[in-house]
């Protein structure tokens, strides 16, 4: 079975961004290609990579450390 190839959308860009998109992409490089190069680029540097389920396990776990700094004050 083929697969529904996805929605696609406009986007307005100022001829700058369109220019400085145009100076990193590659030759060929669709602006969908380097959009999605850069928001990987920006996750990895946020430090939030991974799927869905990764970022809510990551979310639980500053939960608890945020929850046993208070107890842990409380505790005094």
């Amino acid at each position: 079975m083929a697969k529904d190839k996805p929605k696609r959308l406009t986007v307005s860009l100022s001829q700058q961004t369109k220019e400085e998109l145009d100076t990193i992409k590659h030759t060929g490089q669709s602006y969908d290609g380097v959009t999605q190069e850069l928001i990987k680029l920006w996750r990895r540097e946020k430090g939030i990579e991974g799927d869905m389920e990764a970022r809510y396990q990551e979310l639980l776990k500053l939960e608890k450390r945020e929850k046993g700094i208070e107890e842990g004050v409380e505790g005094r």
